[in-house]
Parts: structure tokens; sequence; C-alpha cells
């Protein structure tokens, strides 16, 4: 058999793992009407850190020198604590390869069980459209009040969904910043400097920015809406803080949420503040 065609079949067992992965987790929460599984979680955006993590926008940079001339410990300050850019009920989500500090949030369906409203086999067999997803232009507010530094509008969405194509496409494409532009990684996105720290806000809906840059926003301000543009497999909103205004040098800064709730496996508990954990289920307070 010749390389190409063993490369073929390769991608063809990729293709099929990565499918089977990730519908089986939306298989089990059809039939046995839970939430969606923690496969999922893991499935959902596989193909939006597939690429070369060395180019990843939410990586911070790696430091340099030994352990020997690293500086001293120092003590952190508190995380600072933001508002819910959202509204309605979310999963919290960290894919593979995500660090921990960025939060992808994928909106639920109000029974808190399905993220899209037809069955999953239409994004298998074919492309079903993005805007069948729960979060797909839903409404995304200011975490943080202060400046507007960066809004860049005007990128692509992906406005169908297909599990095989999207999981393996950034295989294929590598999507990377080029020359500085985010977009192929970000998609459409505005940066809010705070007086402690930077908030990007990623995969906004093209067309959907309703901020510019040098505007002043406070907490709750409309800046866009949910969309599925960049390097992003299905519609979310990807959030992290940073300690300075530039996505590819500065360093991610942890953060707490202040005033949401959380599903604790049984009933709602309001939460006045708080640090998220993967896979959690939130939604906003009234």
């Amino acid at each position: 058999m010749s390389d190409a065609a063993l490369g073929r079949r390769h991608l063809l067992w990729i293709a099929g793992a990565a499918a089977l992965g990730y519908l089986s987790s939306f298989v089990f929460a059809d039939l046995l009407r839970l939430q969606a599984s923690p496969l999922a979680h893991a499935c959902l955006h596989v193909a939006a850190v597939a690429h070369n993590p060395a180019s990843d926008l939410f990586l911070p940079p790696r430091a340099s020198g030994t352990v020997r001339d690293a500086p001293a410990a120092k003590t952190e300050p508190d995380p600072p604590v933001i508002e819910l850019p959202l509204r309605g009920e979310w999963h919290a989500l960290r894919p593979p390869g995500h660090p921990r500090e960025a939060f992808d949030f994928v909106a639920l369906s109000a029974t808190g069980r399905r993220y899209f409203s037809r069955s999953w086999v239409a994004y298998l067999l074919s492309a079903g459209p993005a805007a069948d997803w729960y979060g797909w232009s839903r409404p995304v507010y200011a975490p943080v009040e202060g400046i507007v530094v960066a809004a860049s509008d005007g990128w692509s969405d992906r406005v169908t969904v297909n599990l095989v194509r999207d999981l393996l496409g950034p295989l294929v494409r590598r999507p990377k910043a080029v020359d500085a532009d985010i977009r192929p990684l970000a998609g459409n996105y505005v940066i809010i400097r705070s007086s402690q720290v930077s908030a990007l806000l990623a995969h906004l809906r093209r067309g959907s920015i309703r901020v510019s840059v040098g505007q002043r926003v406070a907490p709750t301000h409309p800046i866009g809406e949910v969309g599925n543009s960049g390097n992003s497999a299905v519609p979310h909103l990807h959030l992290q803080l940073m300690d300075g205004p530039d996505p590819l040098r500065d360093r991610l800064v942890p953060f707490r949420l202040r005033r949401y709730e959380r599903w604790n496996g049984r009933a709602w508990e309001a939460v006045r503040e708080g640090a998220l954990a993967p896979g959690e289920r939130i939604r906003s307070v009234p």
C-alpha cells in the first residue's frame, strides 16, 4: 500500500474515532435524558485545540531559563472578581489544551440536557445550522468596567456544524495568528482593559459587535453576540483575563465570578462569589 493510501486510511481512522467519541456523548445524553456527559465537554472543542500548541492564542508564553535562575516566588494577588458576561444557562468548559485560566461557555437548553435543538444525527450525516445551537447569537456583556482597547469584526462565522468536518478541520488548516492578527484564532473579538486586567471575549458573531475602541463600558454593557467565528468548532464564547492587552504576549490571570447560580446535581445554589470548575453548569441571576 502506498504512503498516500496509508495517510488517507489514518485520517479516516482519526475521523471515525473522533466522531464516535463526540457523538456517543450526545447519544447517551439523549437516550438517558441526562445532561451532556463529561466526554462531550472534552470533545466539543477538539478541533479548536488540534493545531500547533505553540501558535495557540490562549496559551501564555513559556518561561525561559532554568529552575536555578528563576526568580523567587511571589505572593499572588487575589483573583479579580468579574461579572458573568452571559444570561441564561451555560456549561463552563475547559477543553483539552486550554490553560486553567480560560473558559469556554456553551449554552444549554432550559432542561439543561442539550446544546442544540436538532437530533445529533443531523450533525453527523449533514451540516446542521449553527443557529440551532442554543448559544447562537445570544447577547454578550462586558464582564468588567474599563476601556475597549480592541474590537475586531468582519471575520466569517462557520454557519453550519458538521461533527466530522469540524473535528478534522483544524488538523488540516492548523490556524495561527499572522502578523499579530489573532482573528484566525479568536474570530471576532473584543478586549476591555480595566484598572487590573484585560478581558478577551472571542468567537463573537460577525456583525454583532456594538462597541468601538476607546469607548468606556460598565459591567453588563452589551458588546456583541455569541458566534462561531475563528478557530471554533461550535457556537460558544471564549473568555480569558490577561495582565495586559496583548493575547499573544501577556500572561493569563485567574478570575472569580460575582453573583450567579451553580447546579450541585440536585438543585441550584446561589453563589455570591466563586471560581468556576470545568464542566460546571451555571446560570445568571436576574
